[in-house]
């Protein structure tokens, strides 16, 4: 039982026995006092990555207590009826309370869903082929990420996704220096639009994240401090050399304290300090200088269960460390946030992955597979086939690739994974030709074309020996192309499924259904005169199709 249910339950027992007329003031006063200490506990601020769920739980004690007391004010009521107003009001309370504690046990089944499942599967993107949707959604979710779409509703996806990775940081602060970012860089669209600062920022961005989960990953597991912390300053100088250098690059400019010319050949650090003057709304100052500056320079030592940082000078333990990690991670992802809102709001999209380099092309491919849950990735080229290694139980292999099909050369052919799990290795292969004629925005269930798309796709791909899609859905697939349509002549139903069953026999399933259903097809067609072996041709289908009507 938790502190918030025990003087919940303090409280009500001790207010059915007034209202039972059995008045013992003893018992409210030691009941409310319980509620009263919960709120003066509930009201300091917590360590990240606790912060967000104090804060809310101190608003749920919060309104308890107003909703009791309305009730305690319901039993000294002068009439009924203004009890019965005190009570509906105290009701209110509670039930707002309830919601704000229902959002608690959300975040905590978000931050349980981010431990054990990849980013994008918790976001919603990858709903591709391995969910037996269309790659809408999928694309649409990796675009933020990859620059695959430049349209409001990536942007709006983004900020999504940094909500959520944000789960574990200050709520209230993400806001505040968003909403300071977004101020700033308004009616600058001629910064955002800079090719080389953009390229920068989707650097930034993907190597921040990707350094953001393996710390994640790390925190999860029951490595010793000793890694926890090296993986932490791995994080933090990531955050101070990609991400802070890009965010607080543009905001300089914007406010006409420097050119991005003059910060290209300039250090992180002056940069940091110029921040420091001109940008008080990102309070540079409150994060602490010894570990900004040890991510830099590896410089830390661990006694017993403190970090020493800047020779032994500054003094942390490891939940005040990985607190103070948490603050700069939580001020790159206000500026991001603050920059897609400014993109937004100027219609400027982020950069396409065709615009980095090799070395950075590679950084994305990492952390597209770590988002999908693979550690220890690797990749070499051999010919036109990019190979894959990590280490995972299992992936959305479909969906990866259709994530990083154009963001390899485009003289890659062919991608090959080889996935070791606890248990067995497995191994996927894809054809890159028929992801890159995808189109985002592309949804099978709105046009043939799109469809086929879709399904070309699908038909050059294997993970573990098989095909993402089962026997049974093409089948369902060429039994709704068979339905007629307005205007259709059975000749144009035929073709749609002859089209679909050519697609079967490239992905390898077995076509004998839609054999069968071609077959059916056809003997409508026969003249009346055409003999039993036309009409018998009109076979049933297996058990468990769907009719074709």
């Amino acid at each position: 039982m938790t502190a918030v249910d025990t003087a919940t339950d303090a409280v009500l027992s001790a207010l059915a026995d007034a209202a039972r007329w059995d008045r013992h003031a003893d018992g409210l006063i030691h009941a409310f006092e319980l509620l009263d200490q919960l709120v003066a506990d509930t009201s300091r601020l917590r360590p990240r990555p606790h912060r967000n769920r104090g804060r809310r739980e101190h608003q749920a004690v919060l309104r308890l207590r107003m909703g009791f007391e309305q009730f305690l004010d319901a039993l000294t009521s002068a009439t009924p009826l203004d009890a019965q107003r005190q009570e509906a009001v105290g009701q209110r309370h509670l039930d707002s309370a309830s919601e704000v504690l229902a959002e608690v046990n959300r975040h905590d089944d978000l931050s349980e869903q981010l431990q054990e499942r990849p980013l994008m599967e918790v976001l919603g993107a990858d709903h591709g082929v391995a969910a037996g949707e269309s790659f809408t959604d999928m694309i649409a979710g990796l675009g933020p990420k990859l620059g695959l779409t430049g349209d409001d509703i990536s942007l709006q996806i983004a900020i999504d996704a940094v909500d959520v990775a944000t789960a574990a940081l200050d709520r209230v602060r993400v806001l505040e220096v968003s909403d300071y970012v977004a101020g700033l860089l308004k009616d600058h669209s001629e910064v955002l639009e800079d090719h080389d600062w953009r390229t920068e920022l989707l650097a930034a961005i993907l190597t921040v994240d990707s350094r953001a989960n393996t710390f994640v990953q790390v925190t999860d597991s029951d490595e010793h401090d000793l890694i926890v912390v090296q993986k932490a300053l791995d994080l933090m100088v990531t955050v101070r050399e990609r991400g802070l250098r890009a965010g607080v690059a543009a905001l300089l400019v914007a406010g006409g304290h420097a050119s991005f010319e003059e910060l290209s050949v300039q250090s992180v650090g002056p940069m940091l300090k110029a921040g420091e003057r001109h940008l008080p709304g990102l309070r540079l100052d409150q994060l602490s200088r010894a570990v900004r500056d040890a991510g830099a320079h590896q410089d830390f030592q661990m006694d017993r269960e403190a970090v020493l940082l800047d020779r032994g000078r500054s003094r942390f333990t490891v939940e005040e460390f990985i607190d103070q990690v948490l603050a700069g991670l939580e001020l790159h992802q206000g500026i991001m946030r603050g920059i897609y809102v400014a993109m937004t709001e100027s219609g400027v999209g982020l950069p396409s992955p065709a615009e980095l380099s090799s070395r950075e092309r590679l950084d994305v491919v990492r952390y597209m597979l770590a988002a999908a849950g693979v550690r220890d990735v690797d990749m070499s080229y051999d010919g036109p086939t990019v190979k894959i290694t990590g280490r995972g139980d299992s992936l959305p292999w479909a969906s990866v690739v259709a994530g990083i099909a154009d963001i390899l050369p485009k003289d890659v052919e062919m991608v090959a994974l080889e996935l070791t799990g606890d248990r067995q290795t497995l191994h996927g292969t894809a054809q890159l030709h028929a992801y890159r004629q995808l189109q985002p925005g592309d949804d099978p269930t709105r046009s043939d074309t799109e469809l086929l798309r879709f399904l070309r796709a699908t038909s050059v791909t294997r993970f573990a020996g098989q095909n993402p899609l089962e026997t049974q859905i093409w089948t369902n697939i060429a039994t709704h192309m068979s339905n007629e349509r307005a205007g259709d002549s059975l000749a144009d139903r035929v073709r749609r499924v002859i089209s679909i069953r050519d697609v079967a026999r490239d992905a390898a399933v077995d076509t004998a259904a839609i054999e069968t259903l071609l077959a059916g097809l056809r003997s409508l067609g026969a003249p009346p005169t055409a003999g039993a072996r036309a009409r018998l041709a009109f076979a049933p289908l297996p058990k468990g199709t769907p009719p074709h009507n």
